[in-house]
């Protein structure tokens, strides 16, 4: 099994996504302060993130990331969204635009 579809499956559990939420919020804040790494990070599980049966995973963690500034200007949670929900829909689902 591939790391994508391991998190797909563990984010996808009721019983597992509250944990993954959390390693995967804390990993993000580690890469925060590196740009490089962060840009890394953050390509690497936007894959993961897209997907029906994770919709409400993927928002969890980007709650969870709100707090996380990623050059002082954008919280990750921003960018993940950004990156990750088709600019067609964000009107109808929105996130908090707060910055960190």
């Amino acid at each position: 099994m591939n790391m994508k579809r391991a998190l797909q499956d563990l984010l996808g559990d009721i019983d597992t996504a509250p944990d993954a939420i959390n390693r995967l919020t804390t990993w993000v804040r580690q890469s925060a302060t590196d740009p490089d790494t962060y840009a890394r990070v953050r390509d690497g599980l936007l894959p993961v993130l897209r997907g029906q049966k994770i919709f409400k995973a993927s928002v969890s963690l980007m709650q969870a990331l709100e707090h996380i500034s990623v050059d002082g200007e954008t919280n990750a949670a921003n960018d993940f969204w950004d990156r990750l929900v088709d600019p067609r829909v964000r009107t109808v689902f929105q996130l908090n635009r707060d910055s960190a």
